[in-house]
C-alpha cells in the first residue's frame, strides 16, 4: 500500500534568453545624390546560321575498284577429348564398370 504522493519535479519558469540588438550597416550609396554609371544599351544584331560543313570524301569508285583484304583459308583443327578420370567411389561388393 503506498502512502503519499509520488515526489514531484518543481515549477520553474525558464526566462527568456536575452539577445543582443541587430546591427544593420548603413548604405554608403546615395542615389540621391549623383546618378551612378549605367552601361549603354546596344541592339543585338540577329545571328545568321551557318551552312552546314561537309567534309570532302577521298574514297572515288570513278578511279576502279578498292581493294579488298584476302580471304585465308584456315585449316581444320581436331578438338581434343576432354579426360575423363576414373572414379575411386564405388559402393562396397559391387564395381561398376564404364562402358
Amino acid at each position: 500500500m503506498i502512502l503519499g504522493d509520488f515526489y514531484k519535479r518543481p515549477d520553474e519558469k525558464v526566462p527568456k534568453g536575452e539577445r543582443a540588438p541587430t546591427k544593420i550597416p548603413e548604405d554608403n550609396l546615395k542615389p540621391s545624390e549623383d546618378q551612378f554609371y549605367q552601361r549603354p544599351k546596344e541592339e543585338v544584331p540577329i545571328g545568321e546560321r551557318r551552312s552546314p560543313i561537309r567534309p570532302s570524301d577521298n574514297l572515288k569508285p570513278e578511279t576502279g575498284d578498292f581493294t579488298q583484304r584476302p580471304m585465308e583459308e584456315f585449316p581444320q583443327i581436331n578438338r581434343r577429348k576432354p579426360i575423363r578420370q576414373d572414379s575411386n567411389l564405388h559402393p562396397e561388393g559391387i564395381r561398376f564398370i564404364r562402358l
